[in-house]
Order: structure tokens, then C-alpha cells, then sequence
């Protein structure tokens, strides 16, 4: 866990302490039939309108905002939280009654109480608060999607669809915490999970004492991922959504909606057959003036007989050559555990064995071990001239298969690699530049000009392309080499029972470039006994048009508006559906909820959706936008996404 946020007083991350009853008395009154849109994801603006309700009588604001986890707020030393802090209902509403000036919420003032309550655990922007500072900037990723998973009108909307539509927002702590790279991004969101179920079963047996076996559904929206990872739906967020969607199934509906990501387009995966040929060498294109590290992930399945006791040397070998070594650098021998340094420290290979986890009540499931390499990188610029750094330019990844077999039935073995994704500190600033795959036969364009996609979308199906043997296909590896889009599917989202969403531009239809492409179903990593989802659930609109892009929703501050692009912003349309689905399901005895907003029930109302005006690209390519485009999905307002 980071020093920045850990709490010492709390240094193991445990949430098993009872939510104290003053704490579940500040969240106030709840339907039973209410579903909570829980958000997992940065900043939100706590005090905007469209997470309100109507005020009272005398005028005092009211929110729908039952509980905020802010997990970079200084530790609490009540033990409560192993970081950060937690808002209740009744605070937020006393902050908005103290920023209230003739009827509107001062926003700054309202984030200076804020801050006052739950102090964040560093500043930024010349010693300023985050909170004001992110009040300032006008925009927030958080704001935006929470917006769209359950922003609401309080002057247009019903008391009583504002009341069974309840909010909670986890705010996860400042990148440098999470890491650039999200190393510590699944412990803060699986302690986010648990701690949101947590506080919901409890406000359920306080609230209702003769049902202490009840609860609410919950629907979580985490607009967060990564590009490198196992892909076999057992990350440790798709294995905590599991455990707890099955503990919950009795009593209470639980839903999981990520977006599918937006790194179709950046080099950044590669698979490979090796039996088409058993060594290959990909060069890896370090940029200059980068202040963050560099890691690219190496996996294979191993046999049974591989790794073990008695044959401990890894099948595959790797090696890493950097641009000013003249000879390539020979394979490295390696083991469970082991790590090679290369001289002066610039760079690092880490080589283990990763267990995959049977599924919960599969007794089919055998085991399941994967060869993992961590390729790390140093900074190729240090602004203080004080620490090492690494050499830009085209480094080179080559493996080499010394296994005896490398697959019985087949004769192969599949290889996946991947670069991490390489985030900024901070959204104000540029230091950081992500790696990419630079291998000779990718191509960024069509000979036309175009931009290149997984598939080619021409309208007219005999019109000529420039591959005969597959005309819409232009991600051939037999053609374009290792360097691929399928398989640029977000890391942490390949459980079926995830909602998966994919974005499309909603003038016509037509996928977004940038929204990423699952492995076809021969190609993808072997699970263990955990149902792949194989190609993304639905689409979203993430474009209005060619000329307008992106999705507006919620600035920072009350009637504000932004535009933001990217599957980050479909995925909630899809949690505001399944929201919906829930409570209008719930008002219905014979409903089963069991099946209700599932990422089967969207890939129904996907397939049988047809666009009423007739228009758009016919073609649908499953890896790409899965059972089918859906339009905008929200509530109307002047700047909504179905204004």
C-alpha cells in the first residue's frame, strides 16, 4: 500500500469493523426498492445539481449522495478506513447549506468546507487543496461519468425516482498513489467494493431490523482499466466481483459495468503463434523525454510438467536488447521468481509463475498456471539530473522457445504481450509518454489515407479493398505481423457476467477507431473455468458526429457542460440502463431480478435494436462493438447526450 494514503493506525487493509450507527443515521432514509449507482473513478463535485434532490420547504439543499469515500483524504485515525476518509449524506448537506449564497451553492466555498472536513493528504497547484483546485479546472472525469450513470434534473424529476436512484461516489486517490502505471489501481477498487457493500448491508439491517436478510442492489460503474494482464477474467477485480455478486445472489442483485478501453490504436499488443515460428523479435519504441517508467508484460500457459520441482527452467526465454548495444543480447535462463538487472541498473526482466483461480462452485475447473515476464524500463529523462536514466529509442523484446513440447493437440502455443498503460500525475500536465510496439508490418493507414481500424466499414459490401483474401479484416497477423488490435481489450474486463461496453459514433454508426477489439475466440487466452466474455456487450455512442466528438454531461460546477471522448463515457449510459432496469423490474412481484440488467439481458435489447432512421454502416463486427449499437442513453437536457 503507498505511505501517501495508509492509514498507521490501520496498516492492514481490513474493512471488517461494523459501520457505526451515527455514521448509518447521517446516509437518512431509503427505499426499500432503491438501486445505488455506486461510482468508482476520480474528482467528483459532490455539490452539483444533478446529484440532488428537490429542496426542502425552508430552501435547505438536499443530496442524493448517500456516502463519498475519499480515499486521498488524510487517514482517519477512528481505524474506520485503511485510508481516506468517509462523507456522509448529512455533512454533505450541511457543507452545501454553509456555501449556499441566495439560493445557489457557491462551489468553491462549498469545496473549502470540504476540505475543511476531510483534509486531502497532499496539495497541488502551488500548495492549493486538490479539491479546489479540481473545482477550478471546470471538469472532471468523475463528474462527467457519474452524470451520465445518474444525473438527474431536480426541477423535472419525480420526488420518488430521485429517491430510489441513491448514490455513492469513491474517489480514488491522486495518480502518483495509484501509480502511473496502476499498480495499486485493483486494491483501491476492490477495497472500494467491499467497503460500498459493506455500508449498504449495514444501512439495510438499520433501517430494516425484521428483514436483516435483505438488501439493496447495487451497481457499480468503474471507468477505470489497464492494457496489460492475464485477460482471463481473473484479475483481482473480476475475481472480487464474483465472490460478491455469489455471496449477495439470495438477497440482493449486484452489477459490474466497465468499458472495453480506448488502446485499440496504440501498439500496445502483441500475439503470436509459436507454432508458426518459435522465435521473434519485436522492437519497442521508448520515447525521449519520458519521466515515468516503462513496463511491458510477456504471457504464455504452461503444461502441467512445466515449471515444476523437478523441471524448474521457464519454457520460454526472453531477452531485452537496448538501442546502443550492438549485438543482441542473448536469451536469459529463467526460473519462478527470478530478476535479471542489465548494467547500470537502466533496466529489469522479472520472471514468475501466476496461479489462474478456479471459479467459485465450477468443480469442473483444473488447474491453471501462466508464465508471466515483466519487462521494466527506467525514465529516459530525469528534469533533476540526479537519478539514472535509460536510452530512448528502439529497444528490442525477443523470445525464444526451448520447451520440448509445445503443444500436443496442436502444435503451438499462443504468446501475449502488452504495454501498460503509462498515465500523467497529473490531468494539468504532459512528463509522461507511453511506449508502443514499432514492428515494420503494423500499418497506421489505409493506402487511401484513412486511418486503419480492426475492420474496414465500407458502405457499399462489393466496394474493392486493398486485402482480397480478407476485405474487412486489416488486422491480419499473416499480413500485418504480431503487432495486433484484437486483444487491446481492457485487461480488468473480460468476465462475462461484466457489463462491457464499446462506443460508436452515433451519426452513423460506425465503431470508434480508438475503441478497442477483443480476441476472436480461438485466439484468446484458456480460463479456468470462468466464462470469457468474449467480445464486448454493447456499444454506446462516444461521438455525436465526424465534427462533434465526445459525450457532454456535467462540468465541475452546476449547469456546466463538457464534452469528453472515449469508452470511459459509454459505459455509463450502460449503468444508467441497468439502473433503471432494476427499479422498473422491481416494481413488477414476478420479475427475476437474477437476469435483469445482466450483460445478457443488454446483448438482447443490442441485438434486436434497429436504428428507426435507417442509416449508418450495416457491417457488425462483434470484436468490435458486441451484440450491437445502441443509441444514447439519458435524460434530456439542453446539453445532454440525447439533446
Amino acid at each position: 500500500m503507498p505511505r501517501s494514503v495508509l492509514n498507521p493506525d490501520n496498516t492492514t487493509p481490513t474493512l471488517s469493523f461494523p459501520t457505526p450507527v451515527s455514521d448509518l443515521e447521517q446516509m437518512g432514509d431509503v427505499d426499500k426498492n432503491a438501486v445505488f449507482t455506486v461510482i468508482i473513478d476520480d474528482f467528483v463535485s459532490l455539490s452539483h445539481e444533478n446529484f440532488r434532490c428537490k429542496p426542502t420547504k425552508e430552501g435547505a439543499p438536499q443530496t442524493r449522495i448517500l456516502a463519498a469515500w475519499s480515499q486521498g483524504a488524510q487517514f482517519d485515525r477512528s481505524g474506520q478506513h485503511p485510508f481516506g476518509q468517509m462523507l456522509w449524506r448529512a455533512e454533505i448537506e450541511k457543507a452545501m447549506a454553509q456555501a449556499q449564497r441566495g439560493g445557489t451553492i457557491d462551489p468553491l466555498d462549498f469545496a473549502k468546507e470540504v476540505e475543511r472536513l476531510r483534509p486531502p493528504s497532499h496539495q497541488i497547484d502551488d500548495g492549493l487543496p486538490a479539491v479546489h483546485v479540481n473545482v477550478l479546472r471546470h471538469v472532471s472525469h468523475g463528474t462527467h461519468v457519474l452524470d451520465l450513470a445518474a444525473g438527474l434534473d431536480p426541477a423535472v424529476t419525480s420526488d420518488d425516482a430521485l429517491k430510489l436512484r441513491p448514490i455513492i461516489a469513491v474517489s480514488l486517490p491522486n495518480r502518483e498513489s495509484i501509480g502511473m502505471a496502476g499498480t495499486f489501481l485493483e486494491l483501491f477498487v476492490v477495497l472500494a467494493m467491499r467497503q460500498v457493500i459493506k455500508v449498504t448491508r449495514d444501512l439495510w439491517r438499520h433501517l430494516y431490523p425484521a428483514d436483516p436478510e435483505g438488501g439493496f442492489d447495487v451497481v457499480f460503474n468503474l471507468s477505470y482499466g489497464q492494457q496489460s494482464g492475464t485477460k482471463t477474467a481473473s484479475s483481482l477485480i473480476e475475481q472480487e466481483f464474483e465472490a460478491l455478486a455469489d455471496q449477495r445472489k439470495s438477497h440482493a442483485q449486484t452489477r459490474l459495468v466497465m468499458p472495453v478501453g480506448n488502446d485499440n490504436l496504440a501498439r500496445a499488443n502483441a500475439r503470436w503463434d509459436l507454432g508458426s515460428e518459435t522465435q521473434l523479435t519485436i522492437p519497442w519504441r521508448v520515447l525521449p523525454q519520458d519521466q515515468s517508467d516503462n513496463f511491458v508484460e510477456i504471457w504464455v500457459n504452461l503444461a502441467s510438467d512445466e515449471m515444476t520441482t523437478e523441471n524448474p527452467g521457464a519454457p520460454l526465454l526472453v531477452s531485452l536488447t537496448p538501442p546502443d548495444y550492438d549485438e543482441p543480447t542473448p536469451f536469459e535462463k529463467a526460473e519462478d521468481g527470478l530478476i535479471f538487472d542489465y548494467k547500470e541498473h537502466i533496466a529489469r526482466i522479472y520472471c514468475d509463475v501466476v496461479d489462474v483461480p478456479p471459479a467459485i462452485n465450477n468443480r469442473k475447473s483444473v488447474p491453471l498456471r501462466r508464465l508471466r515476464y515483466v519487462i521494466a524500463v527506467l525514465p529516459t529523462y530525469d528534469p533533476t539530473g540526479q537519478g539514472s536514466t535509460a536510452p530512448c529509442g528502439a529497444w528490442k523484446i525477443s523470445i525464444g522457445w526451448r520447451g520440448a513440447d509445445l503443444n500436443p493437440k496442436s502444435g503451438s502455443r499462443e504468446v501475449y504481450m502488452g504495454v501498460q498503460v503509462d498515465q500523467e500525475p497529473d490531468s494539468n500536465v504532459q512528463i509522461n509518454h507511453r511506449s508502443y510496439f514499432d514492428n515494420h508490418t503494423y500499418r497506421t493507414h489505409l493506402p487511401n489515407g484513412r486511418m486503419m481500424d480492426t475492420y474496414g466499414y465500407e458502405v457499399d459490401p462489393n466496394a474493392e479493398t486493398p486485402y482480397k483474401d480478407e476485405p474487412y479484416l486489416q488486422d491480419n497477423a499473416r499480413i500485418f505481423g504480431a503487432v495486433q488490435r484484437k486483444g487491446t481489450q481492457n485487461a480488468l474486463a473480460n468476465a462475462k457476467d461484466i457489463l462491457r461496453i464499446a462506443g460508436h459514433r452515433a451519426s452513423d454508426g460506425r465503431p470508434a477507431p480508438f475503441s478497442a477489439s477483443y480476441y476472436s475466440a480461438d485466439r484468446a487466452p484458456v480460463s479456468n473455468g470462468r466464462p470469457l466474455g468474449l467480445t464486448p456487450t454493447a456499444s454506446y455512442p462516444v461521438d455525436r458526429s465526424p465534427a462533434q466528438r465526445g459525450v457532454l454531461a456535467a462540468g465541475t460546477q452546476s449547469r456546466s457542460g463538457v464534452a469528453l471522448r472515449g469508452t470511459s463515457f459509454a459505459a455509463p449510459q450502460a449503468c444508467r440502463w441497468v439502473v433503471d432496469q432494476l427499479i422498473e423490474a422491481k416494481a413488477n412481484p414476478s420479475a427475476d431480478l437474477s437476469v435483469v440488467g445482466t450483460s445478457p439481458a443488454l446483448e438482447e435489447v443490442a441485438a434486436a435494436y434497429e436504428d428507426p432512421e435507417g442509416i449508418g454502416i450495416d457491417r457488425l463486427d462483434k470484436l468490435k462493438v458486441g451484440a450491437g449499437r445502441l443509441p444514447a442513453y439519458g435524460p434530456h437536457r439542453t446539453w445532454s447526450v440525447s439533446s
